[in-house]
């Protein structure tokens, strides 16, 4: 039945079903054996989301439409979601919780989240460096100009775009303002 298994929560569903069912020792070792293969998913899980934010954290992928600093800190909440997601699952687990292998494992989530929150406060320390004291006299400028042949053309500084863009991302993640 563990053939299929590719997903952490897909091993743990395995295991509570098989769990329930270890009365003999030979199907204990079992379940305890797969219990292994199921650390080693997510531990590949793991290692993938670390080489993943390891690679990309010069040049983060970020999706069209979001800010430069911002954006690239709701990619790293998302690896670091990404990581949570699957530690929730293993320590939903009660009879896991004993076992070495979920120590190792809190310990390596803890270390990649911390380095990620440590990208995300510096992506907002570089973006704070960014902001410049003239917003309030660009404010100032009219918003329609007149151009050649009396069209009408919108005069709204690209810089006050992407400076209000990057501070409604920086408040979904709870900083300061």
């Amino acid at each position: 039945a563990f053939e299929t298994v590719v997903t952490t929560d897909q091993g743990l569903q395995m295991l509570e079903a098989f769990h329930h069912l270890s009365k003999r020792e030979a199907i204990k070792r079992a379940v305890e054996k797969k219990a292994l293969d199921v650390y080693g998913i997510f531990n590949a899980e793991l290692n993938n989301v670390f080489k993943e934010f390891n690679h990309d954290r010069k040049n983060p992928p970020i999706a069209p439409g979001f800010p430069k600093y911002a954006g690239a800190a709701l990619w790293a909440k998302g690896l670091q979601k990404r990581l949570q997601f699957q530690m929730d699952l293993l320590n939903s687990t009660y009879y896991l919780k004993s076992c070495r292998e979920h120590v190792d494992a809190q310990t390596q989530v803890y270390n990649s989240s911390s380095s990620m929150d440590e990208y995300i406060k510096k992506n907002y320390q570089d973006w704070t460096l960014t902001i410049d004291e003239n917003y309030g006299a660009k404010l100032e400028k009219n918003l329609l100009v007149q151009v050649a042949g009396g069209y009408l053309d919108m005069n709204f500084d690209k810089d006050l775009v992407r400076l209000f863009q990057e501070v409604r991302y920086w408040e979904k993640l709870m900083f300061p303002i």
